[in-house]
């Protein structure tokens, strides 16, 4: 009895005032399970993108495949900004590529990984009805995100120092705009052929 008095205590001690981190519990209503069925969805087509797209071995510019235009910091100055490399780092972590995918950016694997986490998450709450709960009297978002802008911010400069001291930036002019996954031409229209480099109709000669 005694023992099992001061495992009490010792646990009252140890249990915060303001409550628990993070429980679980059963789903009361259908919403649950209809929120978790729509997060899963949005976790399964980011994943399900990032498998379709191929990871640019640049470490940048992935994002193009998308019709995404090229990143303006890059373009203008060859460095890259502290979000490039994302896309990147998204495509090489599904297929299980780490090293590169944080190579690429840090955060990005990051985010990648709980992505992951969140559609486990949310699968486990569709098939069994108990949702994971976080204590937001324990956690601020304010918190939140600025750990998350701060990590960001430390992975673009490790990427940019790693870049620098490699050699590999800044990005030369002629590799700015590079990235994008090349286009499949159509048929040619009838009674023309397809135009040259140059916008030439390569039968006509015109211009």
């Amino acid at each position: 009895m005694a023992a099992e008095g001061l495992r009490n205590t010792m646990a009252e001690r140890r249990r915060h005032p303001l409550g628990p981190l993070v429980w679980r519990e059963s789903a009361r209503s259908s919403r649950a399970r209809i929120w978790a069925t729509v997060a899963f969805a949005a976790c399964g087509a980011v994943l399900a993108t990032a498998a379709w797209l191929s990871p640019s071995p640049a470490g940048l510019g992935t994002h193009r495949q998308l019709g995404f235009p090229p990143c303006t910091l890059v373009a203008m100055t060859g460095y890259p900004c502290p979000t490039c490399g994302m896309t990147t780092a998204f495509a090489y972590t599904v297929r299980g590529r780490c090293l590169s995918a944080i190579a690429a950016q840090p955060a990005g694997f990051a985010l990648a990984l709980t992505t992951m986490a969140a559609a486990g998450l949310s699968l486990s709450v569709v098939v069994t009805g108990r949702s994971l709960r976080l204590n937001w009297y324990r956690i601020r978002p304010v918190w939140i995100t600025a750990a998350l802008l701060g990590f960001i911010l430390l992975g673009w400069a490790a990427k940019v120092s790693v870049g620098m001291i490699r050699g590999t930036l800044p990005v030369p002019a002629e590799r700015r705009f590079a990235g994008s996954r090349p286009s499949r031409p159509g048929p040619p229209a009838a009674g023309r052929l397809p135009l040259g480099i140059g916008g030439t109709d390569e039968r006509h000669g015109s211009a």
